[in-house]
């Protein structure tokens, strides 16, 4: 066999000698060039030729091909092997892919703007390639499950650019219930979340609201919740800290108002009673929730009053060290009664400025409405995507977990549990299995 010399050239870096019709050797020799294999993994499009049949079943569908050199490629490649597998030449739709994958491509690589393009497409960190396998994943869900997508959805799949989101008229279809299910029992689950407290993008299948409304939402409303008293959290111990828990209340986006606050804290889900529980659920998020006031603009209303630079120290003409406590919000006047910082203390670097959203879940956790505090009666879970680098060693959600935990006076009351865990514990005691099928095709958890 005698190799093209423009397909040789490639193996210099030339791109410019690419032959506009390849004999079958050519384009092979072409597509063996790559590693697809890890280079799918690698860009978190998944397994190879999963992606390659899902490419293919968008080409045969609706005329789309992917945009990105190196997703071509690897198609490229998935087709070189699908035709070796099959001992012969690709025929009809499958060879007119061929045909068209290959052209695209090099009429991308004849163009060194594009071959720069490709290999900057090659620098991925771990958050990219956990961003781009949910939104691939959820493309091929999103084709699987929803036709015809423009009936469903806002956008089509701009090359997996974004993931999709669900036109406002079709917010629910986001939420993942039992097709047995009695309507009032949906009507409740979609009314865990009040009017006018749905997230910005809780119609993205990438919302960790929909999330927990899928999961938490569907627990409650099937009198299922108690499970959190048989789970364990990730150091090994009973998730709950108190274990006489009724579970016969459940509030999503539940608003706090003692805290002196202009727009109430609001707690993603949380349980009431003698013992109260917060539980703050992330998903995709690259961090946990840190305070807004550092990230103001200079032309922000009132910026001399409201700005602070993230230390905690008496600035801007300011009497008080944090510019909340300036405002009436009272975080300060209860930290001391739940963590070792002193509020008397300055601090080049705020113990709240990272940890914000922990610290008022905390709050909210352990006062009561009266005003009361304790160390003892109240707890706050932090729910997370375990596949989320974020959430693992060296991510900024796990160390202000860690941060927040460790300046605790009862680091009892703070506990972290994955997603994956809370499915795991459902899938082996059986617990609608209608959710976790959909979990697995939807998520991927």
């Amino acid at each position: 066999m005698t190799t093209h010399p423009g397909i040789k050239a490639v193996l210099h870096g030339d791109f410019s000698n690419l032959p506009e019709n390849p004999s079958d050797d050519a384009w092979h020799v072409l597509a063996l060039m790559i590693d697809g294999y890890t280079l799918s993994e690698h860009l978190g499009l998944g397994e190879m030729l999963g992606f390659v049949s899902s490419c293919l079943q968008q080409y045969k569908e609706r005329g789309i091909l992917p945009k990105k050199s190196i997703e071509l490629w690897i198609c490229l490649l998935g087709l070189q092997r699908s035709e070796h597998f099959l001992g012969r030449p690709l025929e009809g739709d499958d060879r007119q892919f061929v045909s068209e994958i290959y052209s695209e491509l090099r009429k991308n690589l004849l163009d060194t703007e594009g071959v720069g393009k490709m290999i900057k497409s090659l620098e991925i960190n771990d958050y990219g390639r956990y961003r781009n396998d949910l939104i691939h994943r959820y493309w091929r869900y999103q084709e699987k499950e929803f036709q015809p997508v423009e009936e469903f959805f806002d956008q089509p799949n701009n090359d997996n650019e974004r993931p999709p989101v669900f036109l406002k008229s079709e917010a629910k279809k986001n939420i993942l219930t039992s097709l047995d299910s009695k309507s009032i029992e949906n009507e409740q689950l979609f009314n865990l979340i009040p009017h006018g407290e749905h997230h910005k993008w809780f119609r993205s299948m990438n919302s960790s609201q929909a999330l927990a409304l899928i999961v938490l939402g569907n627990l409650f409303i099937h009198n299922k919740l108690s499970i959190l008293s048989h789970l364990t959290d990730d150091d090994g111990r009973s998730l709950l800290e108190n274990m006489d828990i009724a579970f016969d209340e459940f509030f999503m986006e539940h608003k706090i108002n003692f805290l002196g606050e202009r727009r109430r804290t609001s707690i993603d889900a949380f349980i009431p009673g003698d013992f109260q529980i917060a539980i703050e659920c992330k998903f995709t998020e690259n961090e946990v929730g840190s305070c807004s006031r550092p990230k103001l603009s200079k032309n922000a209303s009132k910026y001399e009053q409201r700005y602070c630079n993230g230390s905690y120290i008496k600035q801007m003409g300011r009497k008080e060290r944090c510019a909340l406590t300036e405002n009436g919000v009272e975080y300060w006047k209860y930290i001391p009664l739940f963590f070792k910082w002193d509020k008397e203390k300055d601090a080049d670097a705020c113990p709240l400025r990272y940890n914000y959203q922990l610290v008022r879940n905390l709050l909210a956790a352990g006062i009561k409405e009266d005003g009361s505090a304790s160390l003892t009666n109240g707890q706050v879970i932090l729910i997370y995507d375990k596949r989320n680098p974020a959430c693992q060693p060296g991510g900024k959600i796990f160390r202000s977990y860690n941060e927040t935990k460790e300046a605790l006076l009862n680091p009892r009351m703070l506990r972290k549990i994955s997603w994956q865990n809370i499915i795991r514990y459902m899938r082996g005691e059986n617990i609608f299995p209608w959710i976790t099928k959909q979990l697995k095709e939807k998520y991927g958890i």
